[in-house]
């Protein structure tokens, strides 16, 4: 495969798929400032990034963050439909979505799907990731912000995500 006349892709090989070049790198950003967009103001503790982890538990998956958050949005993101989608209108949609009532931060960990948490969208089962898919739990309240990606086996398992890799 050659580079596209836009460049979105890298044709050097990294485990057997193509590695997430600086375009993908920076789509990814963008589509992290877009969900949060608004909600931090230059200097404040609303620019601090802090650690998220998505671990697996016997009760399901965990969202945990170092700091308490108001806001989490869970994103499945396919980048193997940049080829057929250049524009991205479907390379990320929301899987799941919640808020600490009254606006607080009152979340430091969750379970994915909690029930006794109000959910803006409703959560849909993690599913099996392919190549060039995984998901994304960003975090955002009154100290920061953060995220963490992963991906799912076909067990169900869930695995921090490390390069992302096209089919």
């Amino acid at each position: 495969m050659r580079t596209s006349e836009m460049g979105r892709f890298d044709t050097a090989r990294s485990r057997g798929g193509m590695r997430k070049t600086p375009i993908l790198q920076r789509a990814e950003a963008v589509a992290i400032a877009i969900i949060f967009g608004g909600c931090a103001l230059a200097g404040s503790a609303k620019d601090r990034r802090f650690p998220v982890e998505v671990v697996q538990r016997d009760d399901g998956v965990v969202i945990e963050g170092d700091k308490t958050f108001g806001h989490l949005v869970c994103l499945r993101v396919d980048l193997s439909r940049l080829r057929l989608d250049p524009h991205g209108s479907s390379l990320i949609r929301t899987v799941w979505e919640v808020d600490c009532p009254k606006g607080e931060d009152c979340m430091h960990t969750l379970r994915y799907g909690e029930p006794t948490v109000p959910a803006r969208a409703a959560a849909e089962p993690l599913v099996h990731t392919s190549t060039g898919e995984y998901y994304s739990c960003q975090v955002r309240g009154g100290n920061g912000w953060g995220f963490a990606s992963f991906t799912v086996d076909v067990d169900g398992n869930v695995q921090r995500a490390g390069d992302v890799h096209l089919p």
